[in-house]
C-alpha cells in the first residue's frame, strides 16, 4: 500500500513538473513573439531574455472590434536604453469649434448689458485640465464683452479648496482676480433662488460651461497680454520669426509618472535635432514642483512643443510665438488628438500627433475605465530617427510660416 502511494505521488510530481516547464516555455514564446512583432528582430540576437531583454509594466487595452486583448510593452537593451515601439504615420488635426462655443450674447442686448457673470460649475474630483476647460470658456467669455463688468461665481467646500491648492488653476484665478479685476464670488453668499432672480435682470447676464467635450479658447491674444501684464514678462517671443531657427523643447512626465518619454534626453542631445534648434539646444523640461509662473514662462519660450499626452499640456493656449507647433505622442490604446489639439489649434498654433502602435487607433482604443487607466500607465519611447524626421519636417514648416509673416511685415 506505502509503494502505491509513493508511485501515485511521483506521477503527481512528474504531472506537475511537466505543467510547469511547459508554461515556461509557452511564457518564453510569447515574450520572443513580442519582440519580434514590435520592433521586426531575430529573437536569436537578444542573447538571453533574462539578461538582455527587460519587460516593463505592460497595459493591456482592448480591442472594441474584436474583444481581443492588445499587450503593449517597452523593452530595454543591456545598456538600460529604451527600445523603440512602432507608431503610425504622423497625423495632423483639423479642428473645428462647436458652435456652443460661439459668443453668446445677442448683439443687440448686448448693449444694456452692464456684468457678465461666468457660473462655475465644478466637481470636487475633477481633473484639473478639466476645471481649465471651463475656465478658458469664461475667459472667452469675458472677452467677447470686455469692457463690462466681469464675474466668476465660485463653489463653495471641497471644489474651492481643491482649486484654491493647485498651482495652475490657482494662478489662473489670481490673474482673473488682480490682473483682469475680475470678481470672484462664492455662492454661498447668495440667497436661495438669487441667482435665478440675477439672469432676470436686463442688465445682467450669466452663462455656465460643460467641464466635459473638446477645449474651446478665443481672444488668446489678450491672454498673453494679461500673462505678461501678471508677471511682468520681456520676452520677444512675438519676434521669434526674425530669427533663423525656432526653440525646440520636450515637456517631459517625470520617469515614475506614467506616459513617461523615457529617452527624452537622448533625443534632445541628438545632433541633428540640436542644429535644428536656436542656440543648438533642446530643452527638457518638467512641471512637477514648478510654479504657476515657471509654467508660463517655459511656455513664452519655445516655438515647436513635443510632448507626451497629459495635464502638463493644459497650458498650451499660453504658447505666444506665431508659427509655433504641438507635436504630442500617445500611448498604445488610448489616443485623444482632440483634447489638447483643440486648446492648441483654438489659440493659434498647429497641432499633429504621433499613436505609438503597430495598429491604427481606431482599432484598439481602450473602452472602460479599467482598460484606460492601464493603457494611460504605459511609457513611450519613440524612434530617434522617427524624431529627427519629423522635427525637421515641423521646422520646416515652421520657416515658411515665418517667411510667409516677414514677407507681409511681420503680420
Amino acid at each position: 500500500m506505502e509503494n502505491e502511494l509513493k508511485l501515485i505521488w511521483l506521477r503527481i510530481s512528474a504531472l506537475l513538473i511537466a505543467i510547469a516547464l511547459l508554461a515556461d516555455f509557452e511564457f518564453s514564446s510569447n515574450i520572443k513573439n513580442t519582440v519580434t512583432s514590435l520592433q521586426g528582430h531575430s529573437t536569436n540576437k537578444t542573447h538571453g531574455f533574462g539578461k538582455t531583454w527587460v519587460r516593463s509594466k505592460a497595459s493591456r487595452a482592448t480591442n472594441a472590434t474584436n474583444n481581443t486583448v492588445l499587450e503593449g510593452t517597452i523593452l530595454f537593451d543591456s545598456r538600460g536604453n529604451c527600445i523603440p515601439g512602432p507608431n503610425q504615420p504622423l497625423a495632423k488635426l483639423f479642428h473645428k469649434r462647436d458652435p456652443l462655443d460661439e459668443p453668446r450674447i445677442d448683439p443687440k442686448e448686448a448693449a444694456a448689458v452692464e456684468e457678465v457673470a461666468c457660473d462655475f460649475h465644478g466637481r470636487a474630483d475633477a481633473h484639473f485640465p478639466h476645471v481649465m476647460q471651463q475656465l478658458y470658456r469664461c475667459f472667452s467669455y469675458w472677452m467677447d464683452y470686455h469692457k463690462k463688468d466681469r464675474y466668476l461665481i465660485m463653489p463653495t467646500g471641497k471644489v474651492e479648496g481643491k482649486l484654491s491648492t493647485h498651482p495652475f488653476v490657482s494662478g489662473v484665478l489670481d490673474m482673473f482676480e488682480f490682473t483682469m479685476d475680475v470678481g470672484l464670488i462664492m455662492k454661498s453668499v447668495f440667497e436661495p433662488n438669487a441667482l435665478d432672480d440675477l439672469i432676470k435682470m436686463p442688465h445682467v447676464d450669466m452663462q455656465a460651461f460643460n467641464l466635459v467635450g473638446n477645449f474651446s479658447i478665443r481672444h488668446a491674444y489678450h491672454l498673453h497680454y494679461y500673462a505678461k501684464k501678471e508677471f511682468d514678462f520681456n520676452d520677444t517671443s512675438a519676434q521669434t520669426c526674425k530669427h533663423q531657427k525656432p526653440r525646440i523643447a520636450i515637456l517631459n512626465r517625470a520617469a515614475n509618472s506614467r506616459r513617461s518619454m523615457l529617452n527624452a534626453l537622448q533625443i534632445a542631445n541628438l545632433t541633428e535635432i540640436q542644429e535644428l534648434s536656436r542656440n543648438n539646444t533642446v530643452d527638457v523640461t518638467y512641471f512637477e514642483g514648478l510654479s504657476f509662473e515657471d509654467q508660463i514662462a517655459f511656455f513664452r519660450s519655445v516655438d515647436i512643443l513635443i510632448s507626451p499626452h497629459g495635464a502638463q499640456l493644459t497650458g498650451v493656449a499660453f504658447i505666444n510665438a506665431p508659427c509655433s507647433h504641438v507635436l504630442e505622442l500617445f500611448t498604445k490604446g488610448y489616443a485623444l488628438p482632440g483634447f489638447f489639439g483643440s486648446l492648441a489649434i483654438e489659440s493659434g498654433k498647429e497641432y499633429s500627433y504621433f499613436y505609438m502602435s503597430e495598429n491604427p487607433p481606431d482599432h484598439e482604443q481602450a473602452t472602460t475605465k479599467k482598460e484606460r487607466n492601464r493603457a494611460r500607465a504605459q511609457n513611450l519611447c519613440p524612434a530617434t530617427d522617427l524624431m529627427v524626421d519629423t522635427i525637421r519636417k515641423l521646422v520646416g514648416e515652421w520657416e515658411q510660416c515665418c517667411n510667409a509673416r516677414n514677407a507681409k511685415g511681420g503680420i
